[in-house]
């Protein structure tokens, strides 16, 4: 017999494969030697008048130690669903070459040699006693009982939401490395880290979206880049929390288009969300943004960076799952046939188009206002004038644009362009 390691590898390294190589390799049984070798010499007798020595010549320092397997008829049975005797499993085990030995319901199998290499735990011997029986004579049950309740808006289920809905406005999924350099962060450090950049675990991530940004600056076309990742915050005497936050990226692109997105996102969720600019520096760089904010619950932020063109968004997502619905609700359709109009507003260059929108959804009878166009300063909007009970009358909405516009006018200083 042969090393199986020496066989593969020499057949291996001079790229010769054999019939012989292919059986030595998988570690034949070296007991059947003897049998061969004694029928060999009951050939050699009987076919060429050979004599044999009184002792035949066997250089075998580590000789075959009956293996044991120890199991009992209950774990059989629970493994296997049916009832047996012992004399069934005596019968299934005995022509297979195993000697069985019984004390009660306990089990000791002896493996034959050239079983050794497959037959290791109880599991296996069951195995044995299975296929003997027949797979197909072991009876099936259909499972029984009620359907379990389908679980709503668990996380995983939220976060391929939200992949989806990203992907359909024309967003890149990336996966960023969680270590970082210690310009990039202010979290644990590693003991054993790999270089200087990646020395620390992640805080946020928009260290690693700049540079995802920097590599494709030769795009010149408007793209947007997302990823759904943890982050790992410092805690004190403790191992760092894990929490998972989504990150939105914008090369070339206009900072309406991608407040724009971000909006859309959100009404996708169902979540009524408010955009407050912050008076003091909150975030991930210095540049003053926008906190987003929905029933008092902190959301994420909304910022632009210069002199990288880019515009970040990063949120917690636990807080977006948390004020998230599930259903949207419904508003039955309008009995009566609202009018819609295009105003033109002359607007300041400081003024702040969704406060604007605002203050016009807060005059009566006006149901909805969308911006439309905006040339140079000049900005229409497209509202709809609409009563829940009553079709409007060409003079009930010139008092209402009156109102609408003497407000404008007020807040922000806008004038109706002619």
């Amino acid at each position: 017999t042969y090393e199986p390691t020496h066989i593969r590898k020499t057949s291996m390294t001079l790229a010769k494969r054999s019939e012989a190589s292919a059986l030595y390799e998988k570690s034949l049984d070296p007991e059947l030697i003897e049998v061969a070798t004694r029928r060999a010499i009951d050939l050699l007798v009987e076919h060429t008048n050979g004599k044999p020595e009184n002792e035949i010549l066997d250089i075998y320092p580590s000789s075959y130690k009956g293996k044991k397997v120890s199991t009992n008829k209950n774990f059989i049975e629970n493994r296997l669903g049916i009832k047996l005797t012992t004399q069934e499993i005596t019968n299934t085990l005995k022509p297979l070459g195993f000697d069985v030995l019984w004390k009660r319901d306990n089990l000791e199998v002896t493996v034959p040699s050239y079983r050794a290499k497959d037959i290791n735990i109880p599991e296996d011997v069951t195995e044995e006693v299975a296929r003997i029986y027949g797979y197909h004579n072991i009876p099936n049950k259909i499972m029984s009982g009620e359907l379990p309740q389908q679980t709503i808006n668990t996380p995983f289920r939220f976060e391929s939401k939200i992949r989806n809905l990203l992907m359909g406005m024309g967003g890149i999924e990336i996966y960023t490395l969680s270590l970082v350099s210690v310009k990039e962060s202010r979290g644990l450090k590693l003991k054993n880290p790999l270089g200087k950049e990646t020395e620390y675990l992640r805080t946020h991530l928009h260290s690693s979206h700049e540079m995802a940004i920097k590599q494709n600056s030769h795009i010149k076309e408007p793209f947007f880049i997302y990823e759904l990742a943890n982050v790992y915050l410092l805690r004190k005497n403790d191992l760092p929390e894990e929490k998972m936050k989504l990150a939105i990226s914008f090369s070339n692109y206009d900072y309406r288009k991608a407040k724009g997105v971000i909006e859309a996102l959100l009404e996708q969720l169902n979540i009524e969300s408010v955009l407050e600019e912050p008076v003091v520096d909150m975030g991930v760089f210095p540049n003053p943004g926008w906190v987003i904010r929905s029933k008092n619950t902190y959301l994420g932020e909304l910022k632009s960076r210069l002199p990288v063109p880019e515009i970040y968004s990063e949120f917690d997502l636990d807080n977006l799952r948390s004020v998230s619905n599930e259903v949207r609700g419904f508003d039955p359709i309008p009995k009566y046939p609202p009018q819609v109009e295009d105003i033109t507003f002359n607007l300041l260059g400081e003024t702040k188009i969704g406060s604007m929108i605002t203050e016009i959804l807060s005059v009566t009878f006006v149901k909805e206002v969308q911006l439309k166009d905006i040339y140079q300063d000049a900005y229409t909007f497209s509202i709809k004038f609409q009563s829940d009970h009553k079709t409007l009358t060409n003079q009930e909405v010139e008092k209402i644009r009156e109102k609408l516009i003497l407000l404008v006018n007020k807040k922000f200083g806008a004038t109706v362009k002619n």
